[in-house]
């Protein structure tokens, strides 16, 4: 359990390290906004979290000139907005707290899956690491500096999936969203789930799954 723990944390250490190098190195007229990659999608999230740190529920578009209709739900958002509302905290912070606490959860819901799946610590503890470490070798394809041209390298087609798909790759996913690493969460307990309905015929597994 200790080096579930100890695994746990260094992961967190390491992809939070990037987020505080960026608070410490921004210009006195600038600041970090909370994010390191993917402003597009990000920027929209924010935008959920402004209305609802207005007090909204029902979501609308912000990011164009004509009054849209508010019809979007999205409780995550919903919620942090309604923290960042009643405690005065910056919805950057509470961002970044949302994505330490989701990579929590994920890192908790693949221990407890691996520990299922087998009896032996060394299996568990190299699957654990494998899950949370392994992405692949895209980083190669920029290299060639001829492909690299800014943030704008990770968007297109033609780039490797695991520097641009951040739902693949649970590293790269605790530098990115807190909804991934929930989801991921949620996914690893219905696999788990499922591994014991199968083992053991219950179906009370199963319909957790």
């Amino acid at each position: 359990r200790r080096a579930y723990i100890a695994g746990t944390l260094f992961l967190l250490l390491v992809t939070t390290l990037p987020f505080i190098i960026a608070h410490a190195a921004a210009p006195p007229d600038m600041r970090f906004m909370g994010f390191l990659l993917f402003p597009m999608n990000t920027g929209q999230y924010f935008a959920w979290m402004v209305q609802a740190q207005d007090g909204d529920f029902f979501f609308r578009n912000l990011f164009v000139a004509d009054e849209t209709p508010a019809v979007t739900i999205n409780l995550l958002w919903y919620i942090l907005g309604t923290f960042s509302r009643w405690w005065g905290v910056s919805l950057s912070h509470l961002y970044e707290a949302a994505r330490f606490l989701g990579g929590v959860a994920m890192c908790a819901a693949l221990v407890s899956l691996v520990r299922t799946l087998s009896p032996l610590s060394r299996v568990r503890i190299g699957t654990f690491l494998l899950a949370t470490c392994g992405t692949g070798l895209g980083w190669v394809y920029f290299l060639d500096k001829s492909r690299w041209a800014g943030a704008e390298a990770l968007f297109v087609a033609s780039a490797p999936i695991d520097v641009r798909l951040a739902e693949a790759f649970p590293f790269f996913a605790l530098l990115t969203y807190p909804h991934v690493l929930l989801s991921l969460a949620c996914i690893f307990l219905a696999m788990r789930s499922a591994y014991r309905a199968l083992c053991e015929e219950r179906w009370s597994q199963a319909c957790i799954s």
